[in-house]
């Protein structure tokens, strides 16, 4: 199960490097997560919620730049596009993991097993009562 697939990168830098096991280590990443979270990776539904594939898609971004910097070598500190890309995806990663939740990764349903968590959908009716 992954939670991206290769047409959904479109950086023009590192759209070019992504396989398979760059996006399987971003699931692996991702299924740790929701481990962490009390969520069965099995519970996050295919199609993702968006927030997942995001996240999917920004640490397979932040490996390949990673793997690609010339600050892997004789660099000129961290001046090359692929070490600018690196910090960017970081943060991006960062940002997202903080956004991530047991009700994120399962789209809004209980990822122990359960049924739907409690939601509220839109539009609503709320009574109005005179005083």
């Amino acid at each position: 199960m992954s939670y991206s697939v290769v047409s959904n990168y479109k950086d023009e830098l590192l759209k070019d490097f992504v396989d398979e096991d760059y996006i399987s280590d971003s699931d692996a990443y991702i299924n740790d997560l929701a481990i962490s979270l009390s969520v069965f990776p099995s519970k996050i539904p295919i199609p993702c919620p968006n927030i997942v594939k995001r996240l999917s898609i920004a640490l397979t971004y932040r490996d390949i730049a990673r793997d690609r910097s010339l600050m892997n070598s004789e660099g000129e500190d961290g001046r090359d596009a692929y070490e600018l890309k690196r910090v960017y995806w970081a943060k991006e990663v960062e940002r997202l993991e903080g956004l991530i939740t047991a009700d994120a990764l399962t789209g809004g349903k209980d990822g122990l097993g359960g049924g739907l968590a409690t939601k509220v959908t839109y539009p609503m009716s709320v009574p109005i009562y005179r005083s």
